[in-house]
């Protein structure tokens, strides 16, 4: 009896329980443990905490996936990978929100956007933050795209935005930044020497944001902390013509996929940078794409999601829904979304917060777990 009192009678460390224990719960869990004191409250916003168990999290990645129907309209879900295929709706909650289109993601920060409006969302919060409407370039400005990602030097998160010029020869493209933690664009636009295409969004890789280059003979590359441009070429394709090329990280290697008429090869840089390490991994045939419809972009980030986490066995080359049931594992609504999906981006849970964080919090120490 003594004894079993001395054990009731345990007091774990602070440290074990802060970085030990709670940091390897989910978030919906800490959501509620915010309220049991305000010293966990603390804890939960403190940029150290946040970090660990941030990086916790970055071995058990999402997929989601927007996907549009004539009788539900346009919903948003959330795919888990392992035993089994975890299909979860994600809830929106801007007010009379339709969503259109992801952007970017970045730390498990989403930047997505519809009808000209742009939001910066942490899903697993659910907290969201308007993105204020960019000043325009000039009136000859005929397109933008953009990027999204961290600077690793200021700690903010930014947006960057290119517009492209096509009323001169040679084109030429300017580009502009938002700061989150000041919640503002800059100033004026800077000019810039590479041209960019602006059909898509900057993909984040290596703390760098990439894009196609002039008719998708090159990528750019933008160096988010450095501010400086780079180009290299892309892979060496057996066919000098294609469409479009989509770009992912398999196995932590920049990857691409260039898409052809009728098929899709899928190359990885095996050292970034390097024009000589490009490595085919796969050749897959796919049928005349239906107008407005191309899932390519999503089945390639599904692809390299799977290689990277779930070691899955792929064949030199395949036809797209060959490609398909694999990647879907047996189930066929997963297969579905994958394929029709137009918009798709892997992320992962993070507290990280949208509105900012509290001075005091970041001088939070040890804590003593009494409300």
């Amino acid at each position: 009896m003594k004894k079993k009192n001395r054990m009731s009678n345990v007091v774990l460390p602070c440290e074990i329980i802060h970085e030990n224990i709670l940091t390897r719960l989910p978030i919906k869990s800490l959501l509620q443990f915010k309220c049991v004191c305000k010293s966990w409250y603390k804890l939960i916003r403190t940029p150290r905490f946040v970090k660990i168990h941030s990086d916790q999290c970055k071995n058990d990645p999402k997929f989601m996936l927007v996907y549009s129907t004539k009788d539900d309209g346009v919903n948003v879900y959330s795919l888990e990978y392992g035993e089994n295929h975890l299909i979860n709706v994600v809830k929106i909650p801007f007010f009379g929100f339709q969503f259109h289109r992801i952007l970017g993601s970045c730390n498990g920060l989403v930047f997505v956007a519809n009808m000209g409006m742009m939001y910066l969302w942490n899903p697993s919060t659910r907290e969201y933050k308007l993105v204020p409407f960019s000043p325009q370039p000039t009136k000859s400005a005929t397109s933008s795209t953009y990027g999204f990602g961290y600077n690793a030097i200021t700690k903010d998160y930014e947006i960057i935005m290119i517009s492209a010029f096509f009323s001169h020869q040679p084109y030429y493209s300017r580009y502009n930044i938002y700061s989150l933690r000041n919640n503002s664009w800059g100033g004026t636009f800077q000019d810039m020497s590479p041209y960019v295409e602006t059909h898509d969004m900057g993909y984040l890789f290596n703390d760098a944001l990439h894009w196609e280059g002039t008719r998708c003979q090159s990528i750019i590359a933008f160096d988010i902390a450095d501010r400086n441009f780079r180009e290299f070429p892309i892979a060496p394709t057996s066919e000098p013509r294609f469409l479009a090329i989509t770009m992912a990280s398999i196995n932590g290697c920049f990857s691409i996929g260039i898409h052809f008429r009728f098929g899709v090869e899928i190359w990885m840089m095996k050292d970034y940078g390097v024009e000589e390490s490009w490595t085919k991994m796969i050749k897959f045939s796919r049928p005349r794409p239906r107008p407005g419809s191309n899932p390519i972009s999503s089945v390639l980030k599904c692809f390299a999601m799977n290689i990277s986490t779930q070691n899955m066995d792929m064949p030199a080359a395949c036809t797209l829904e060959e490609l398909l049931s694999k990647l879907g594992g047996g189930n066929k609504k997963t297969e579905q979304l994958i394929a029709k999906s137009f918009s798709a981006t892997m992320y992962t849970e993070t507290l990280v917060q949208l509105q900012g964080h509290d001075e005091d919090d970041d001088d939070v120490g040890q804590f003593q777990l009494i409300c």
